[in-house]
């Protein structure tokens, strides 16, 4: 995949226009990634069109093929049901890799959505690779012991 599926997500979360941060992060003394509440890459807000106001979404971001085990890794998880029943909602968003060249380089994302009862709401979406914003990279800082690039001086 030329991003990743987190790149992906982060990208739709731009394109709805929806404040979003990625909660996964490195734990270098278990040597491992961990997700917040064990299951959410990353938190969005912002207006939802499918319900027809604000919501906080808690979204798990992987490959299609891992879907299915996802939806089944976050079904076993307390935590999941503490977060639905408390207003949240949760997304499993499963990427494709993108097909076709050019402009009509298409990538397709398998959207699963859990309910409090647990139930599993489904679609399957088309996206043009061209619709979905870059990820803007976050400045490099610079290494210790150097010193900045000296400012133009102005005329």
């Amino acid at each position: 995949m030329t991003r990743s599926a987190t790149s992906l997500s982060l990208a739709l979360c731009q394109l709805n226009h929806w404040t979003c941060d990625v909660t996964e992060h490195w734990n270098s003394f278990a040597r491992k990634r961990q997700d917040l509440f064990g299951c959410i890459d990353i938190l969005a807000c912002g207006y939802n069109s499918h319900m027809g106001r604000d919501a906080i979404v808690g979204i798990q971001s992987t490959s299609r093929t891992n879907v299915a085990h996802r939806v089944q890794k976050a079904m076993a998880n307390p935590h999941l049901l503490v977060w639905l029943r408390s207003g949240g909602h949760f997304v499993v968003w499963g990427w494709d890799e993108p097909k076709g060249r050019g402009a009509k380089k298409t990538v397709q994302i398998r959207i699963v959505q859990l309910t409090t009862d647990l139930q599993q709401l489904e679609e399957v979406v088309t996206y043009l690779m061209s619709e979905l914003p870059p990820i803007a990279r976050k400045p490099r800082s610079t290494p210790p012991g150097t010193a900045p690039a000296p400012a133009a001086a102005a005329t």
